[in-house]
């Protein structure tokens, strides 16, 4: 059979910061492989709406997961929002 898990689209995820080693860009985010979280996905780091990071996750526990800083406008902090299914694709023009 096909895996459809592999190739199909992504339940959104939604999480927070939980800690940050921004010395060497680490961001752990409070939700794990008990939630669907699984290696290489990519996250969305904001804050207040706006773009903070996109962070890969690289380690995964059942509740937790750790990933590394991608891309980033401003230090990820605890308490940020993390989601899956929110993409920056550039500034948009206001």
């Amino acid at each position: 059979g096909v895996r459809t898990d592999v190739i199909g689209p992504k339940k959104p995820l939604e999480g927070k910061v939980n800690a940050v080693a921004g010395e060497i860009g680490l961001v752990v985010i409070s939700i794990g492989r008990d939630d669907g979280v699984m290696e290489g996905d990519e996250f969305t780091v904001f804050r207040a709406g706006t773009f903070v990071a996109k962070i890969v996750i690289d380690r995964i526990d059942a509740k937790w997961a750790s990933g590394r800083v991608l891309v980033k406008k401003d230090d990820p902090r605890v308490a940020d929002d993390v989601s899956n299914h929110i993409f920056v694709s550039g500034q948009k023009s206001r």
